[in-house]
């Protein structure tokens, strides 16, 4: 297989177990809970900040759309994050407006939907189920081409997790994996026990070996549930996992993939996160806590506690960063997740008490928003307040609170925000009854995560109003940013992960759209060129456009200033329409490209 879809392959691979070990020779010590929660935090936070605008995920979202964007909602329902979340609602949202068409992603959906709500999504996991079935030959591919172990095991979690839901899966399809996995070869066998590869054409490794471990226990269990595991063939699938467990045991480490000496290449660091979580599941499937020697979980959280980057993610290359960070929360959060399967994350807290302070302000939660005055100092202590104004910015009182119905004189109440983002919030106490100036609290930064604004859900299923998806298409642009791959055609794909850039020295920059078959339609919607969605400004801004249908009169539109929304041009009434050109007339410099300026996206709609 080609590289790109090998390489893939693993770091789509949720449970992909592999080998890591600690090299030092020293245990490290236990990892502390209330760390592993903070790096939790940090980390959904992270992927958070990563949404698309169309509610997806970029990291290969335009060869396998489904893939990253339900392994990211799975993680964040593994961490804690309630169903109803606007970035989950987002992704869900956009999840149905694509199709999946390989092993890796339709597996991924099946995990994802059973995680969310086994029973409420019980026809989704069914027919995904079936698909995979239809592909399955003894083992899985992509679906088409050569069985590989990689792919076999996502087919193996899968039916496992629809199995959960209560989708039955063929005994002859369990008996197949089985078969497959035990009569791989095993190529260059240099330590004890036994290895797997990713095909019989490769070299064993640590990652495949693991997988081969895995699926074969899943296969196990699901046959034994049935009743149809015969004693011998149980035998003999047992010395296979043992055996597996030995190799792995003899090439235990935690910082990279292991490979033999003359097949490691970089890959090794780019695979080391999905590694560590697929020991993680090694080590539950199994029931074990070790490996060989080694305390797998101990280990493994020790190196990533040290690995968080301090935005709270998890990388080993810029387009690697959200799969990677994925991978490392699915491994701690098994640790910090209570043991009788309830899901709590730590509310985000804010604030604190300073005794210089005539007032403290606290604040903890998301939406709603709980605030509280911590403690009064000075003279306003012994309840000598009013009431306390809860205030946005500089001056938008949010909410006030009297004295007579706080309570317990902290003043608590619950603020909605605008919408998502960071917010400077700080309190105003009113002394009681003195004719003294309102004393001020230090103001504080909240983040919003989970309000869900109007425009979210329409932009994550714009791509079913898209007309320009609905033919064949050719585009053309004055020139593009070759090196980082802003093609014209990227502009017109349905997607916000990719766009369209102009060279930084072209001084008239246009983009053009010729439709196969014209499309009835009277808006067209333009979204800024950017880089990652928590990232603005690294690329220009087109800030005037002209747009040009057919061989009408252009319409001259001043582009919104936040790359965070699309500008609607309105075309007049609705009529076929065969060809938009858009050529920018103005924009301000990026920092990173300077002067090159684009768009992710033409969307054509009708509104009626």
């Amino acid at each position: 297989m080609v590289r790109f879809l090998v390489v893939h392959a693993h770091l789509f691979l949720a449970l992909l177990p592999a080998l890591t070990a600690a090299v030092s020779g020293q245990e490290p010590a236990a990892p502390d809970a209330a760390a592993i929660e903070r790096a939790v935090e940090r980390g959904v936070a992270r992927m958070i900040e990563l949404q698309e605008l169309d509610g997806s995920f970029r990291y290969s979202c335009a060869a396998f759309m489904p893939g990253q964007t339900s392994l990211t909602v799975y993680t964040l329902l593994k961490c804690g994050v309630h169903a109803e979340h606007q970035a989950i609602q987002r992704a869900l949202a956009f999840l149905e407006t694509v199709e999946a068409e390989h092993v890796y992603d339709t597996a991924m959906l099946v995990m994802m939907f059973a995680e969310l709500d086994a029973s409420k999504y019980r026809r989704e996991i069914q027919k995904l189920t079936k698909r995979l079935l239809g592909w399955q030959a003894r083992g899985f591919a992509y679906p088409s081409g050569v069985e590989d172990l990689s792919n076999t095991q996502y087919g193996a979690l899968a039916f496992r997790a629809a199995e959960a839901a209560g989708i039955k899966v063929p005994v002859k399809a369990w008996e197949k994996i089985i078969d497959y996995v035990m009569t791989m070869g095993a190529h260059t066998p240099v330590s004890p026990g036994r290895g797997w590869a990713y095909r019989d054409d490769r070299h064993v490794s640590g990652s495949m070996t693991a997988a081969g471990v895995s699926v074969l226990a899943i296969a196990r269990d699901a046959l034994a549930s049935k009743g149809r595991l015969r004693s011998r063939k149980l035998d003999a699938i047992e010395e296979e996992i043992q055996a597996g467990l030995e190799w792995l045991a003899a090439n235990f480490t935690v910082e990279t993939s292991w490979l033999p000496t003359n097949e490691r290449k970089p890959q090794e660091l780019a695979w080391r996160y999905y590694n560590l979580y697929g020991i993680e599941r090694t080590g539950h499937l199994l029931g074990i806590d070790k490996i060989g020697t080694h305390d797998w979980y101990r280990e493994g959280a020790a190196f990533l506690l040290g690995q968080q980057d301090e935005l709270g993610g998890w990388n080993t290359a810029p387009k690697e960063l959200q799969p990677n960070t994925c991978f490392a929360l699915l491994f701690l959060r098994r640790a910090s997740a209570p043991r009788t399967g309830e899901k709590s994350v730590r509310a985000k807290t804010y604030g604190g008490d300073d005794p210089s302070h005539a007032v403290n302000l606290r604040a903890a939660g998301d939406t709603p928003l709980r605030v509280w005055i911590s403690s009064f100092n000075g003279t306003l202590k012994d309840g000598a307040v009013e009431r306390v104004d809860y205030v946005l910015g500089d001056d938008t009182v949010l909410k006030s609170v009297a004295k007579s119905a706080s309570g317990d004189g902290r003043f608590a109440a619950e603020l909605e925000l605008p919408g998502p983002g960071k917010w400077t919030i700080h309190a105003r106490a009113y002394p009681s009854g003195n004719g003294d100036a309102p004393h001020d609290s230090a103001a504080i930064e909240v983040r919003v995560d989970e309000v869900l604004a109007p425009w979210m859900l329409e932009y994550a299923r714009g791509r079913k109003q898209n007309l320009l998806l609905a033919t064949t298409l050719d585009v053309k642009g004055s020139s593009e940013l070759t090196h980082q791959g802003w093609r014209p055609s990227n502009v017109a794909d349905g997607l916000q992960t990719r766009g369209w850039l102009c060279a930084p020295d072209d001084a008239t920059p246009w983009v053009k759209v010729t439709l196969d078959k014209p499309q009835r339609a009277n808006v067209l919607l333009l979204t800024h060129a950017s880089s990652l969605p928590s990232t603005t400004g690294q690329y220009a801004r087109a800030t005037e456009v002209e747009v040009y249908v057919d061989d009408e009169d252009p319409i001259r539109v001043s582009m919104g200033a936040d790359e965070r929304r699309k500008t609607r041009v309105e075309l007049g009434r609705p009529r076929n329409i065969g060809r938009i050109e858009v050529r920018i007339l103005g924009r301000e410099p990026g920092t990173v490209e300077g002067k090159a300026v684009g768009f992710m996206e033409l969307e054509l709609v009708l509104e009626r």
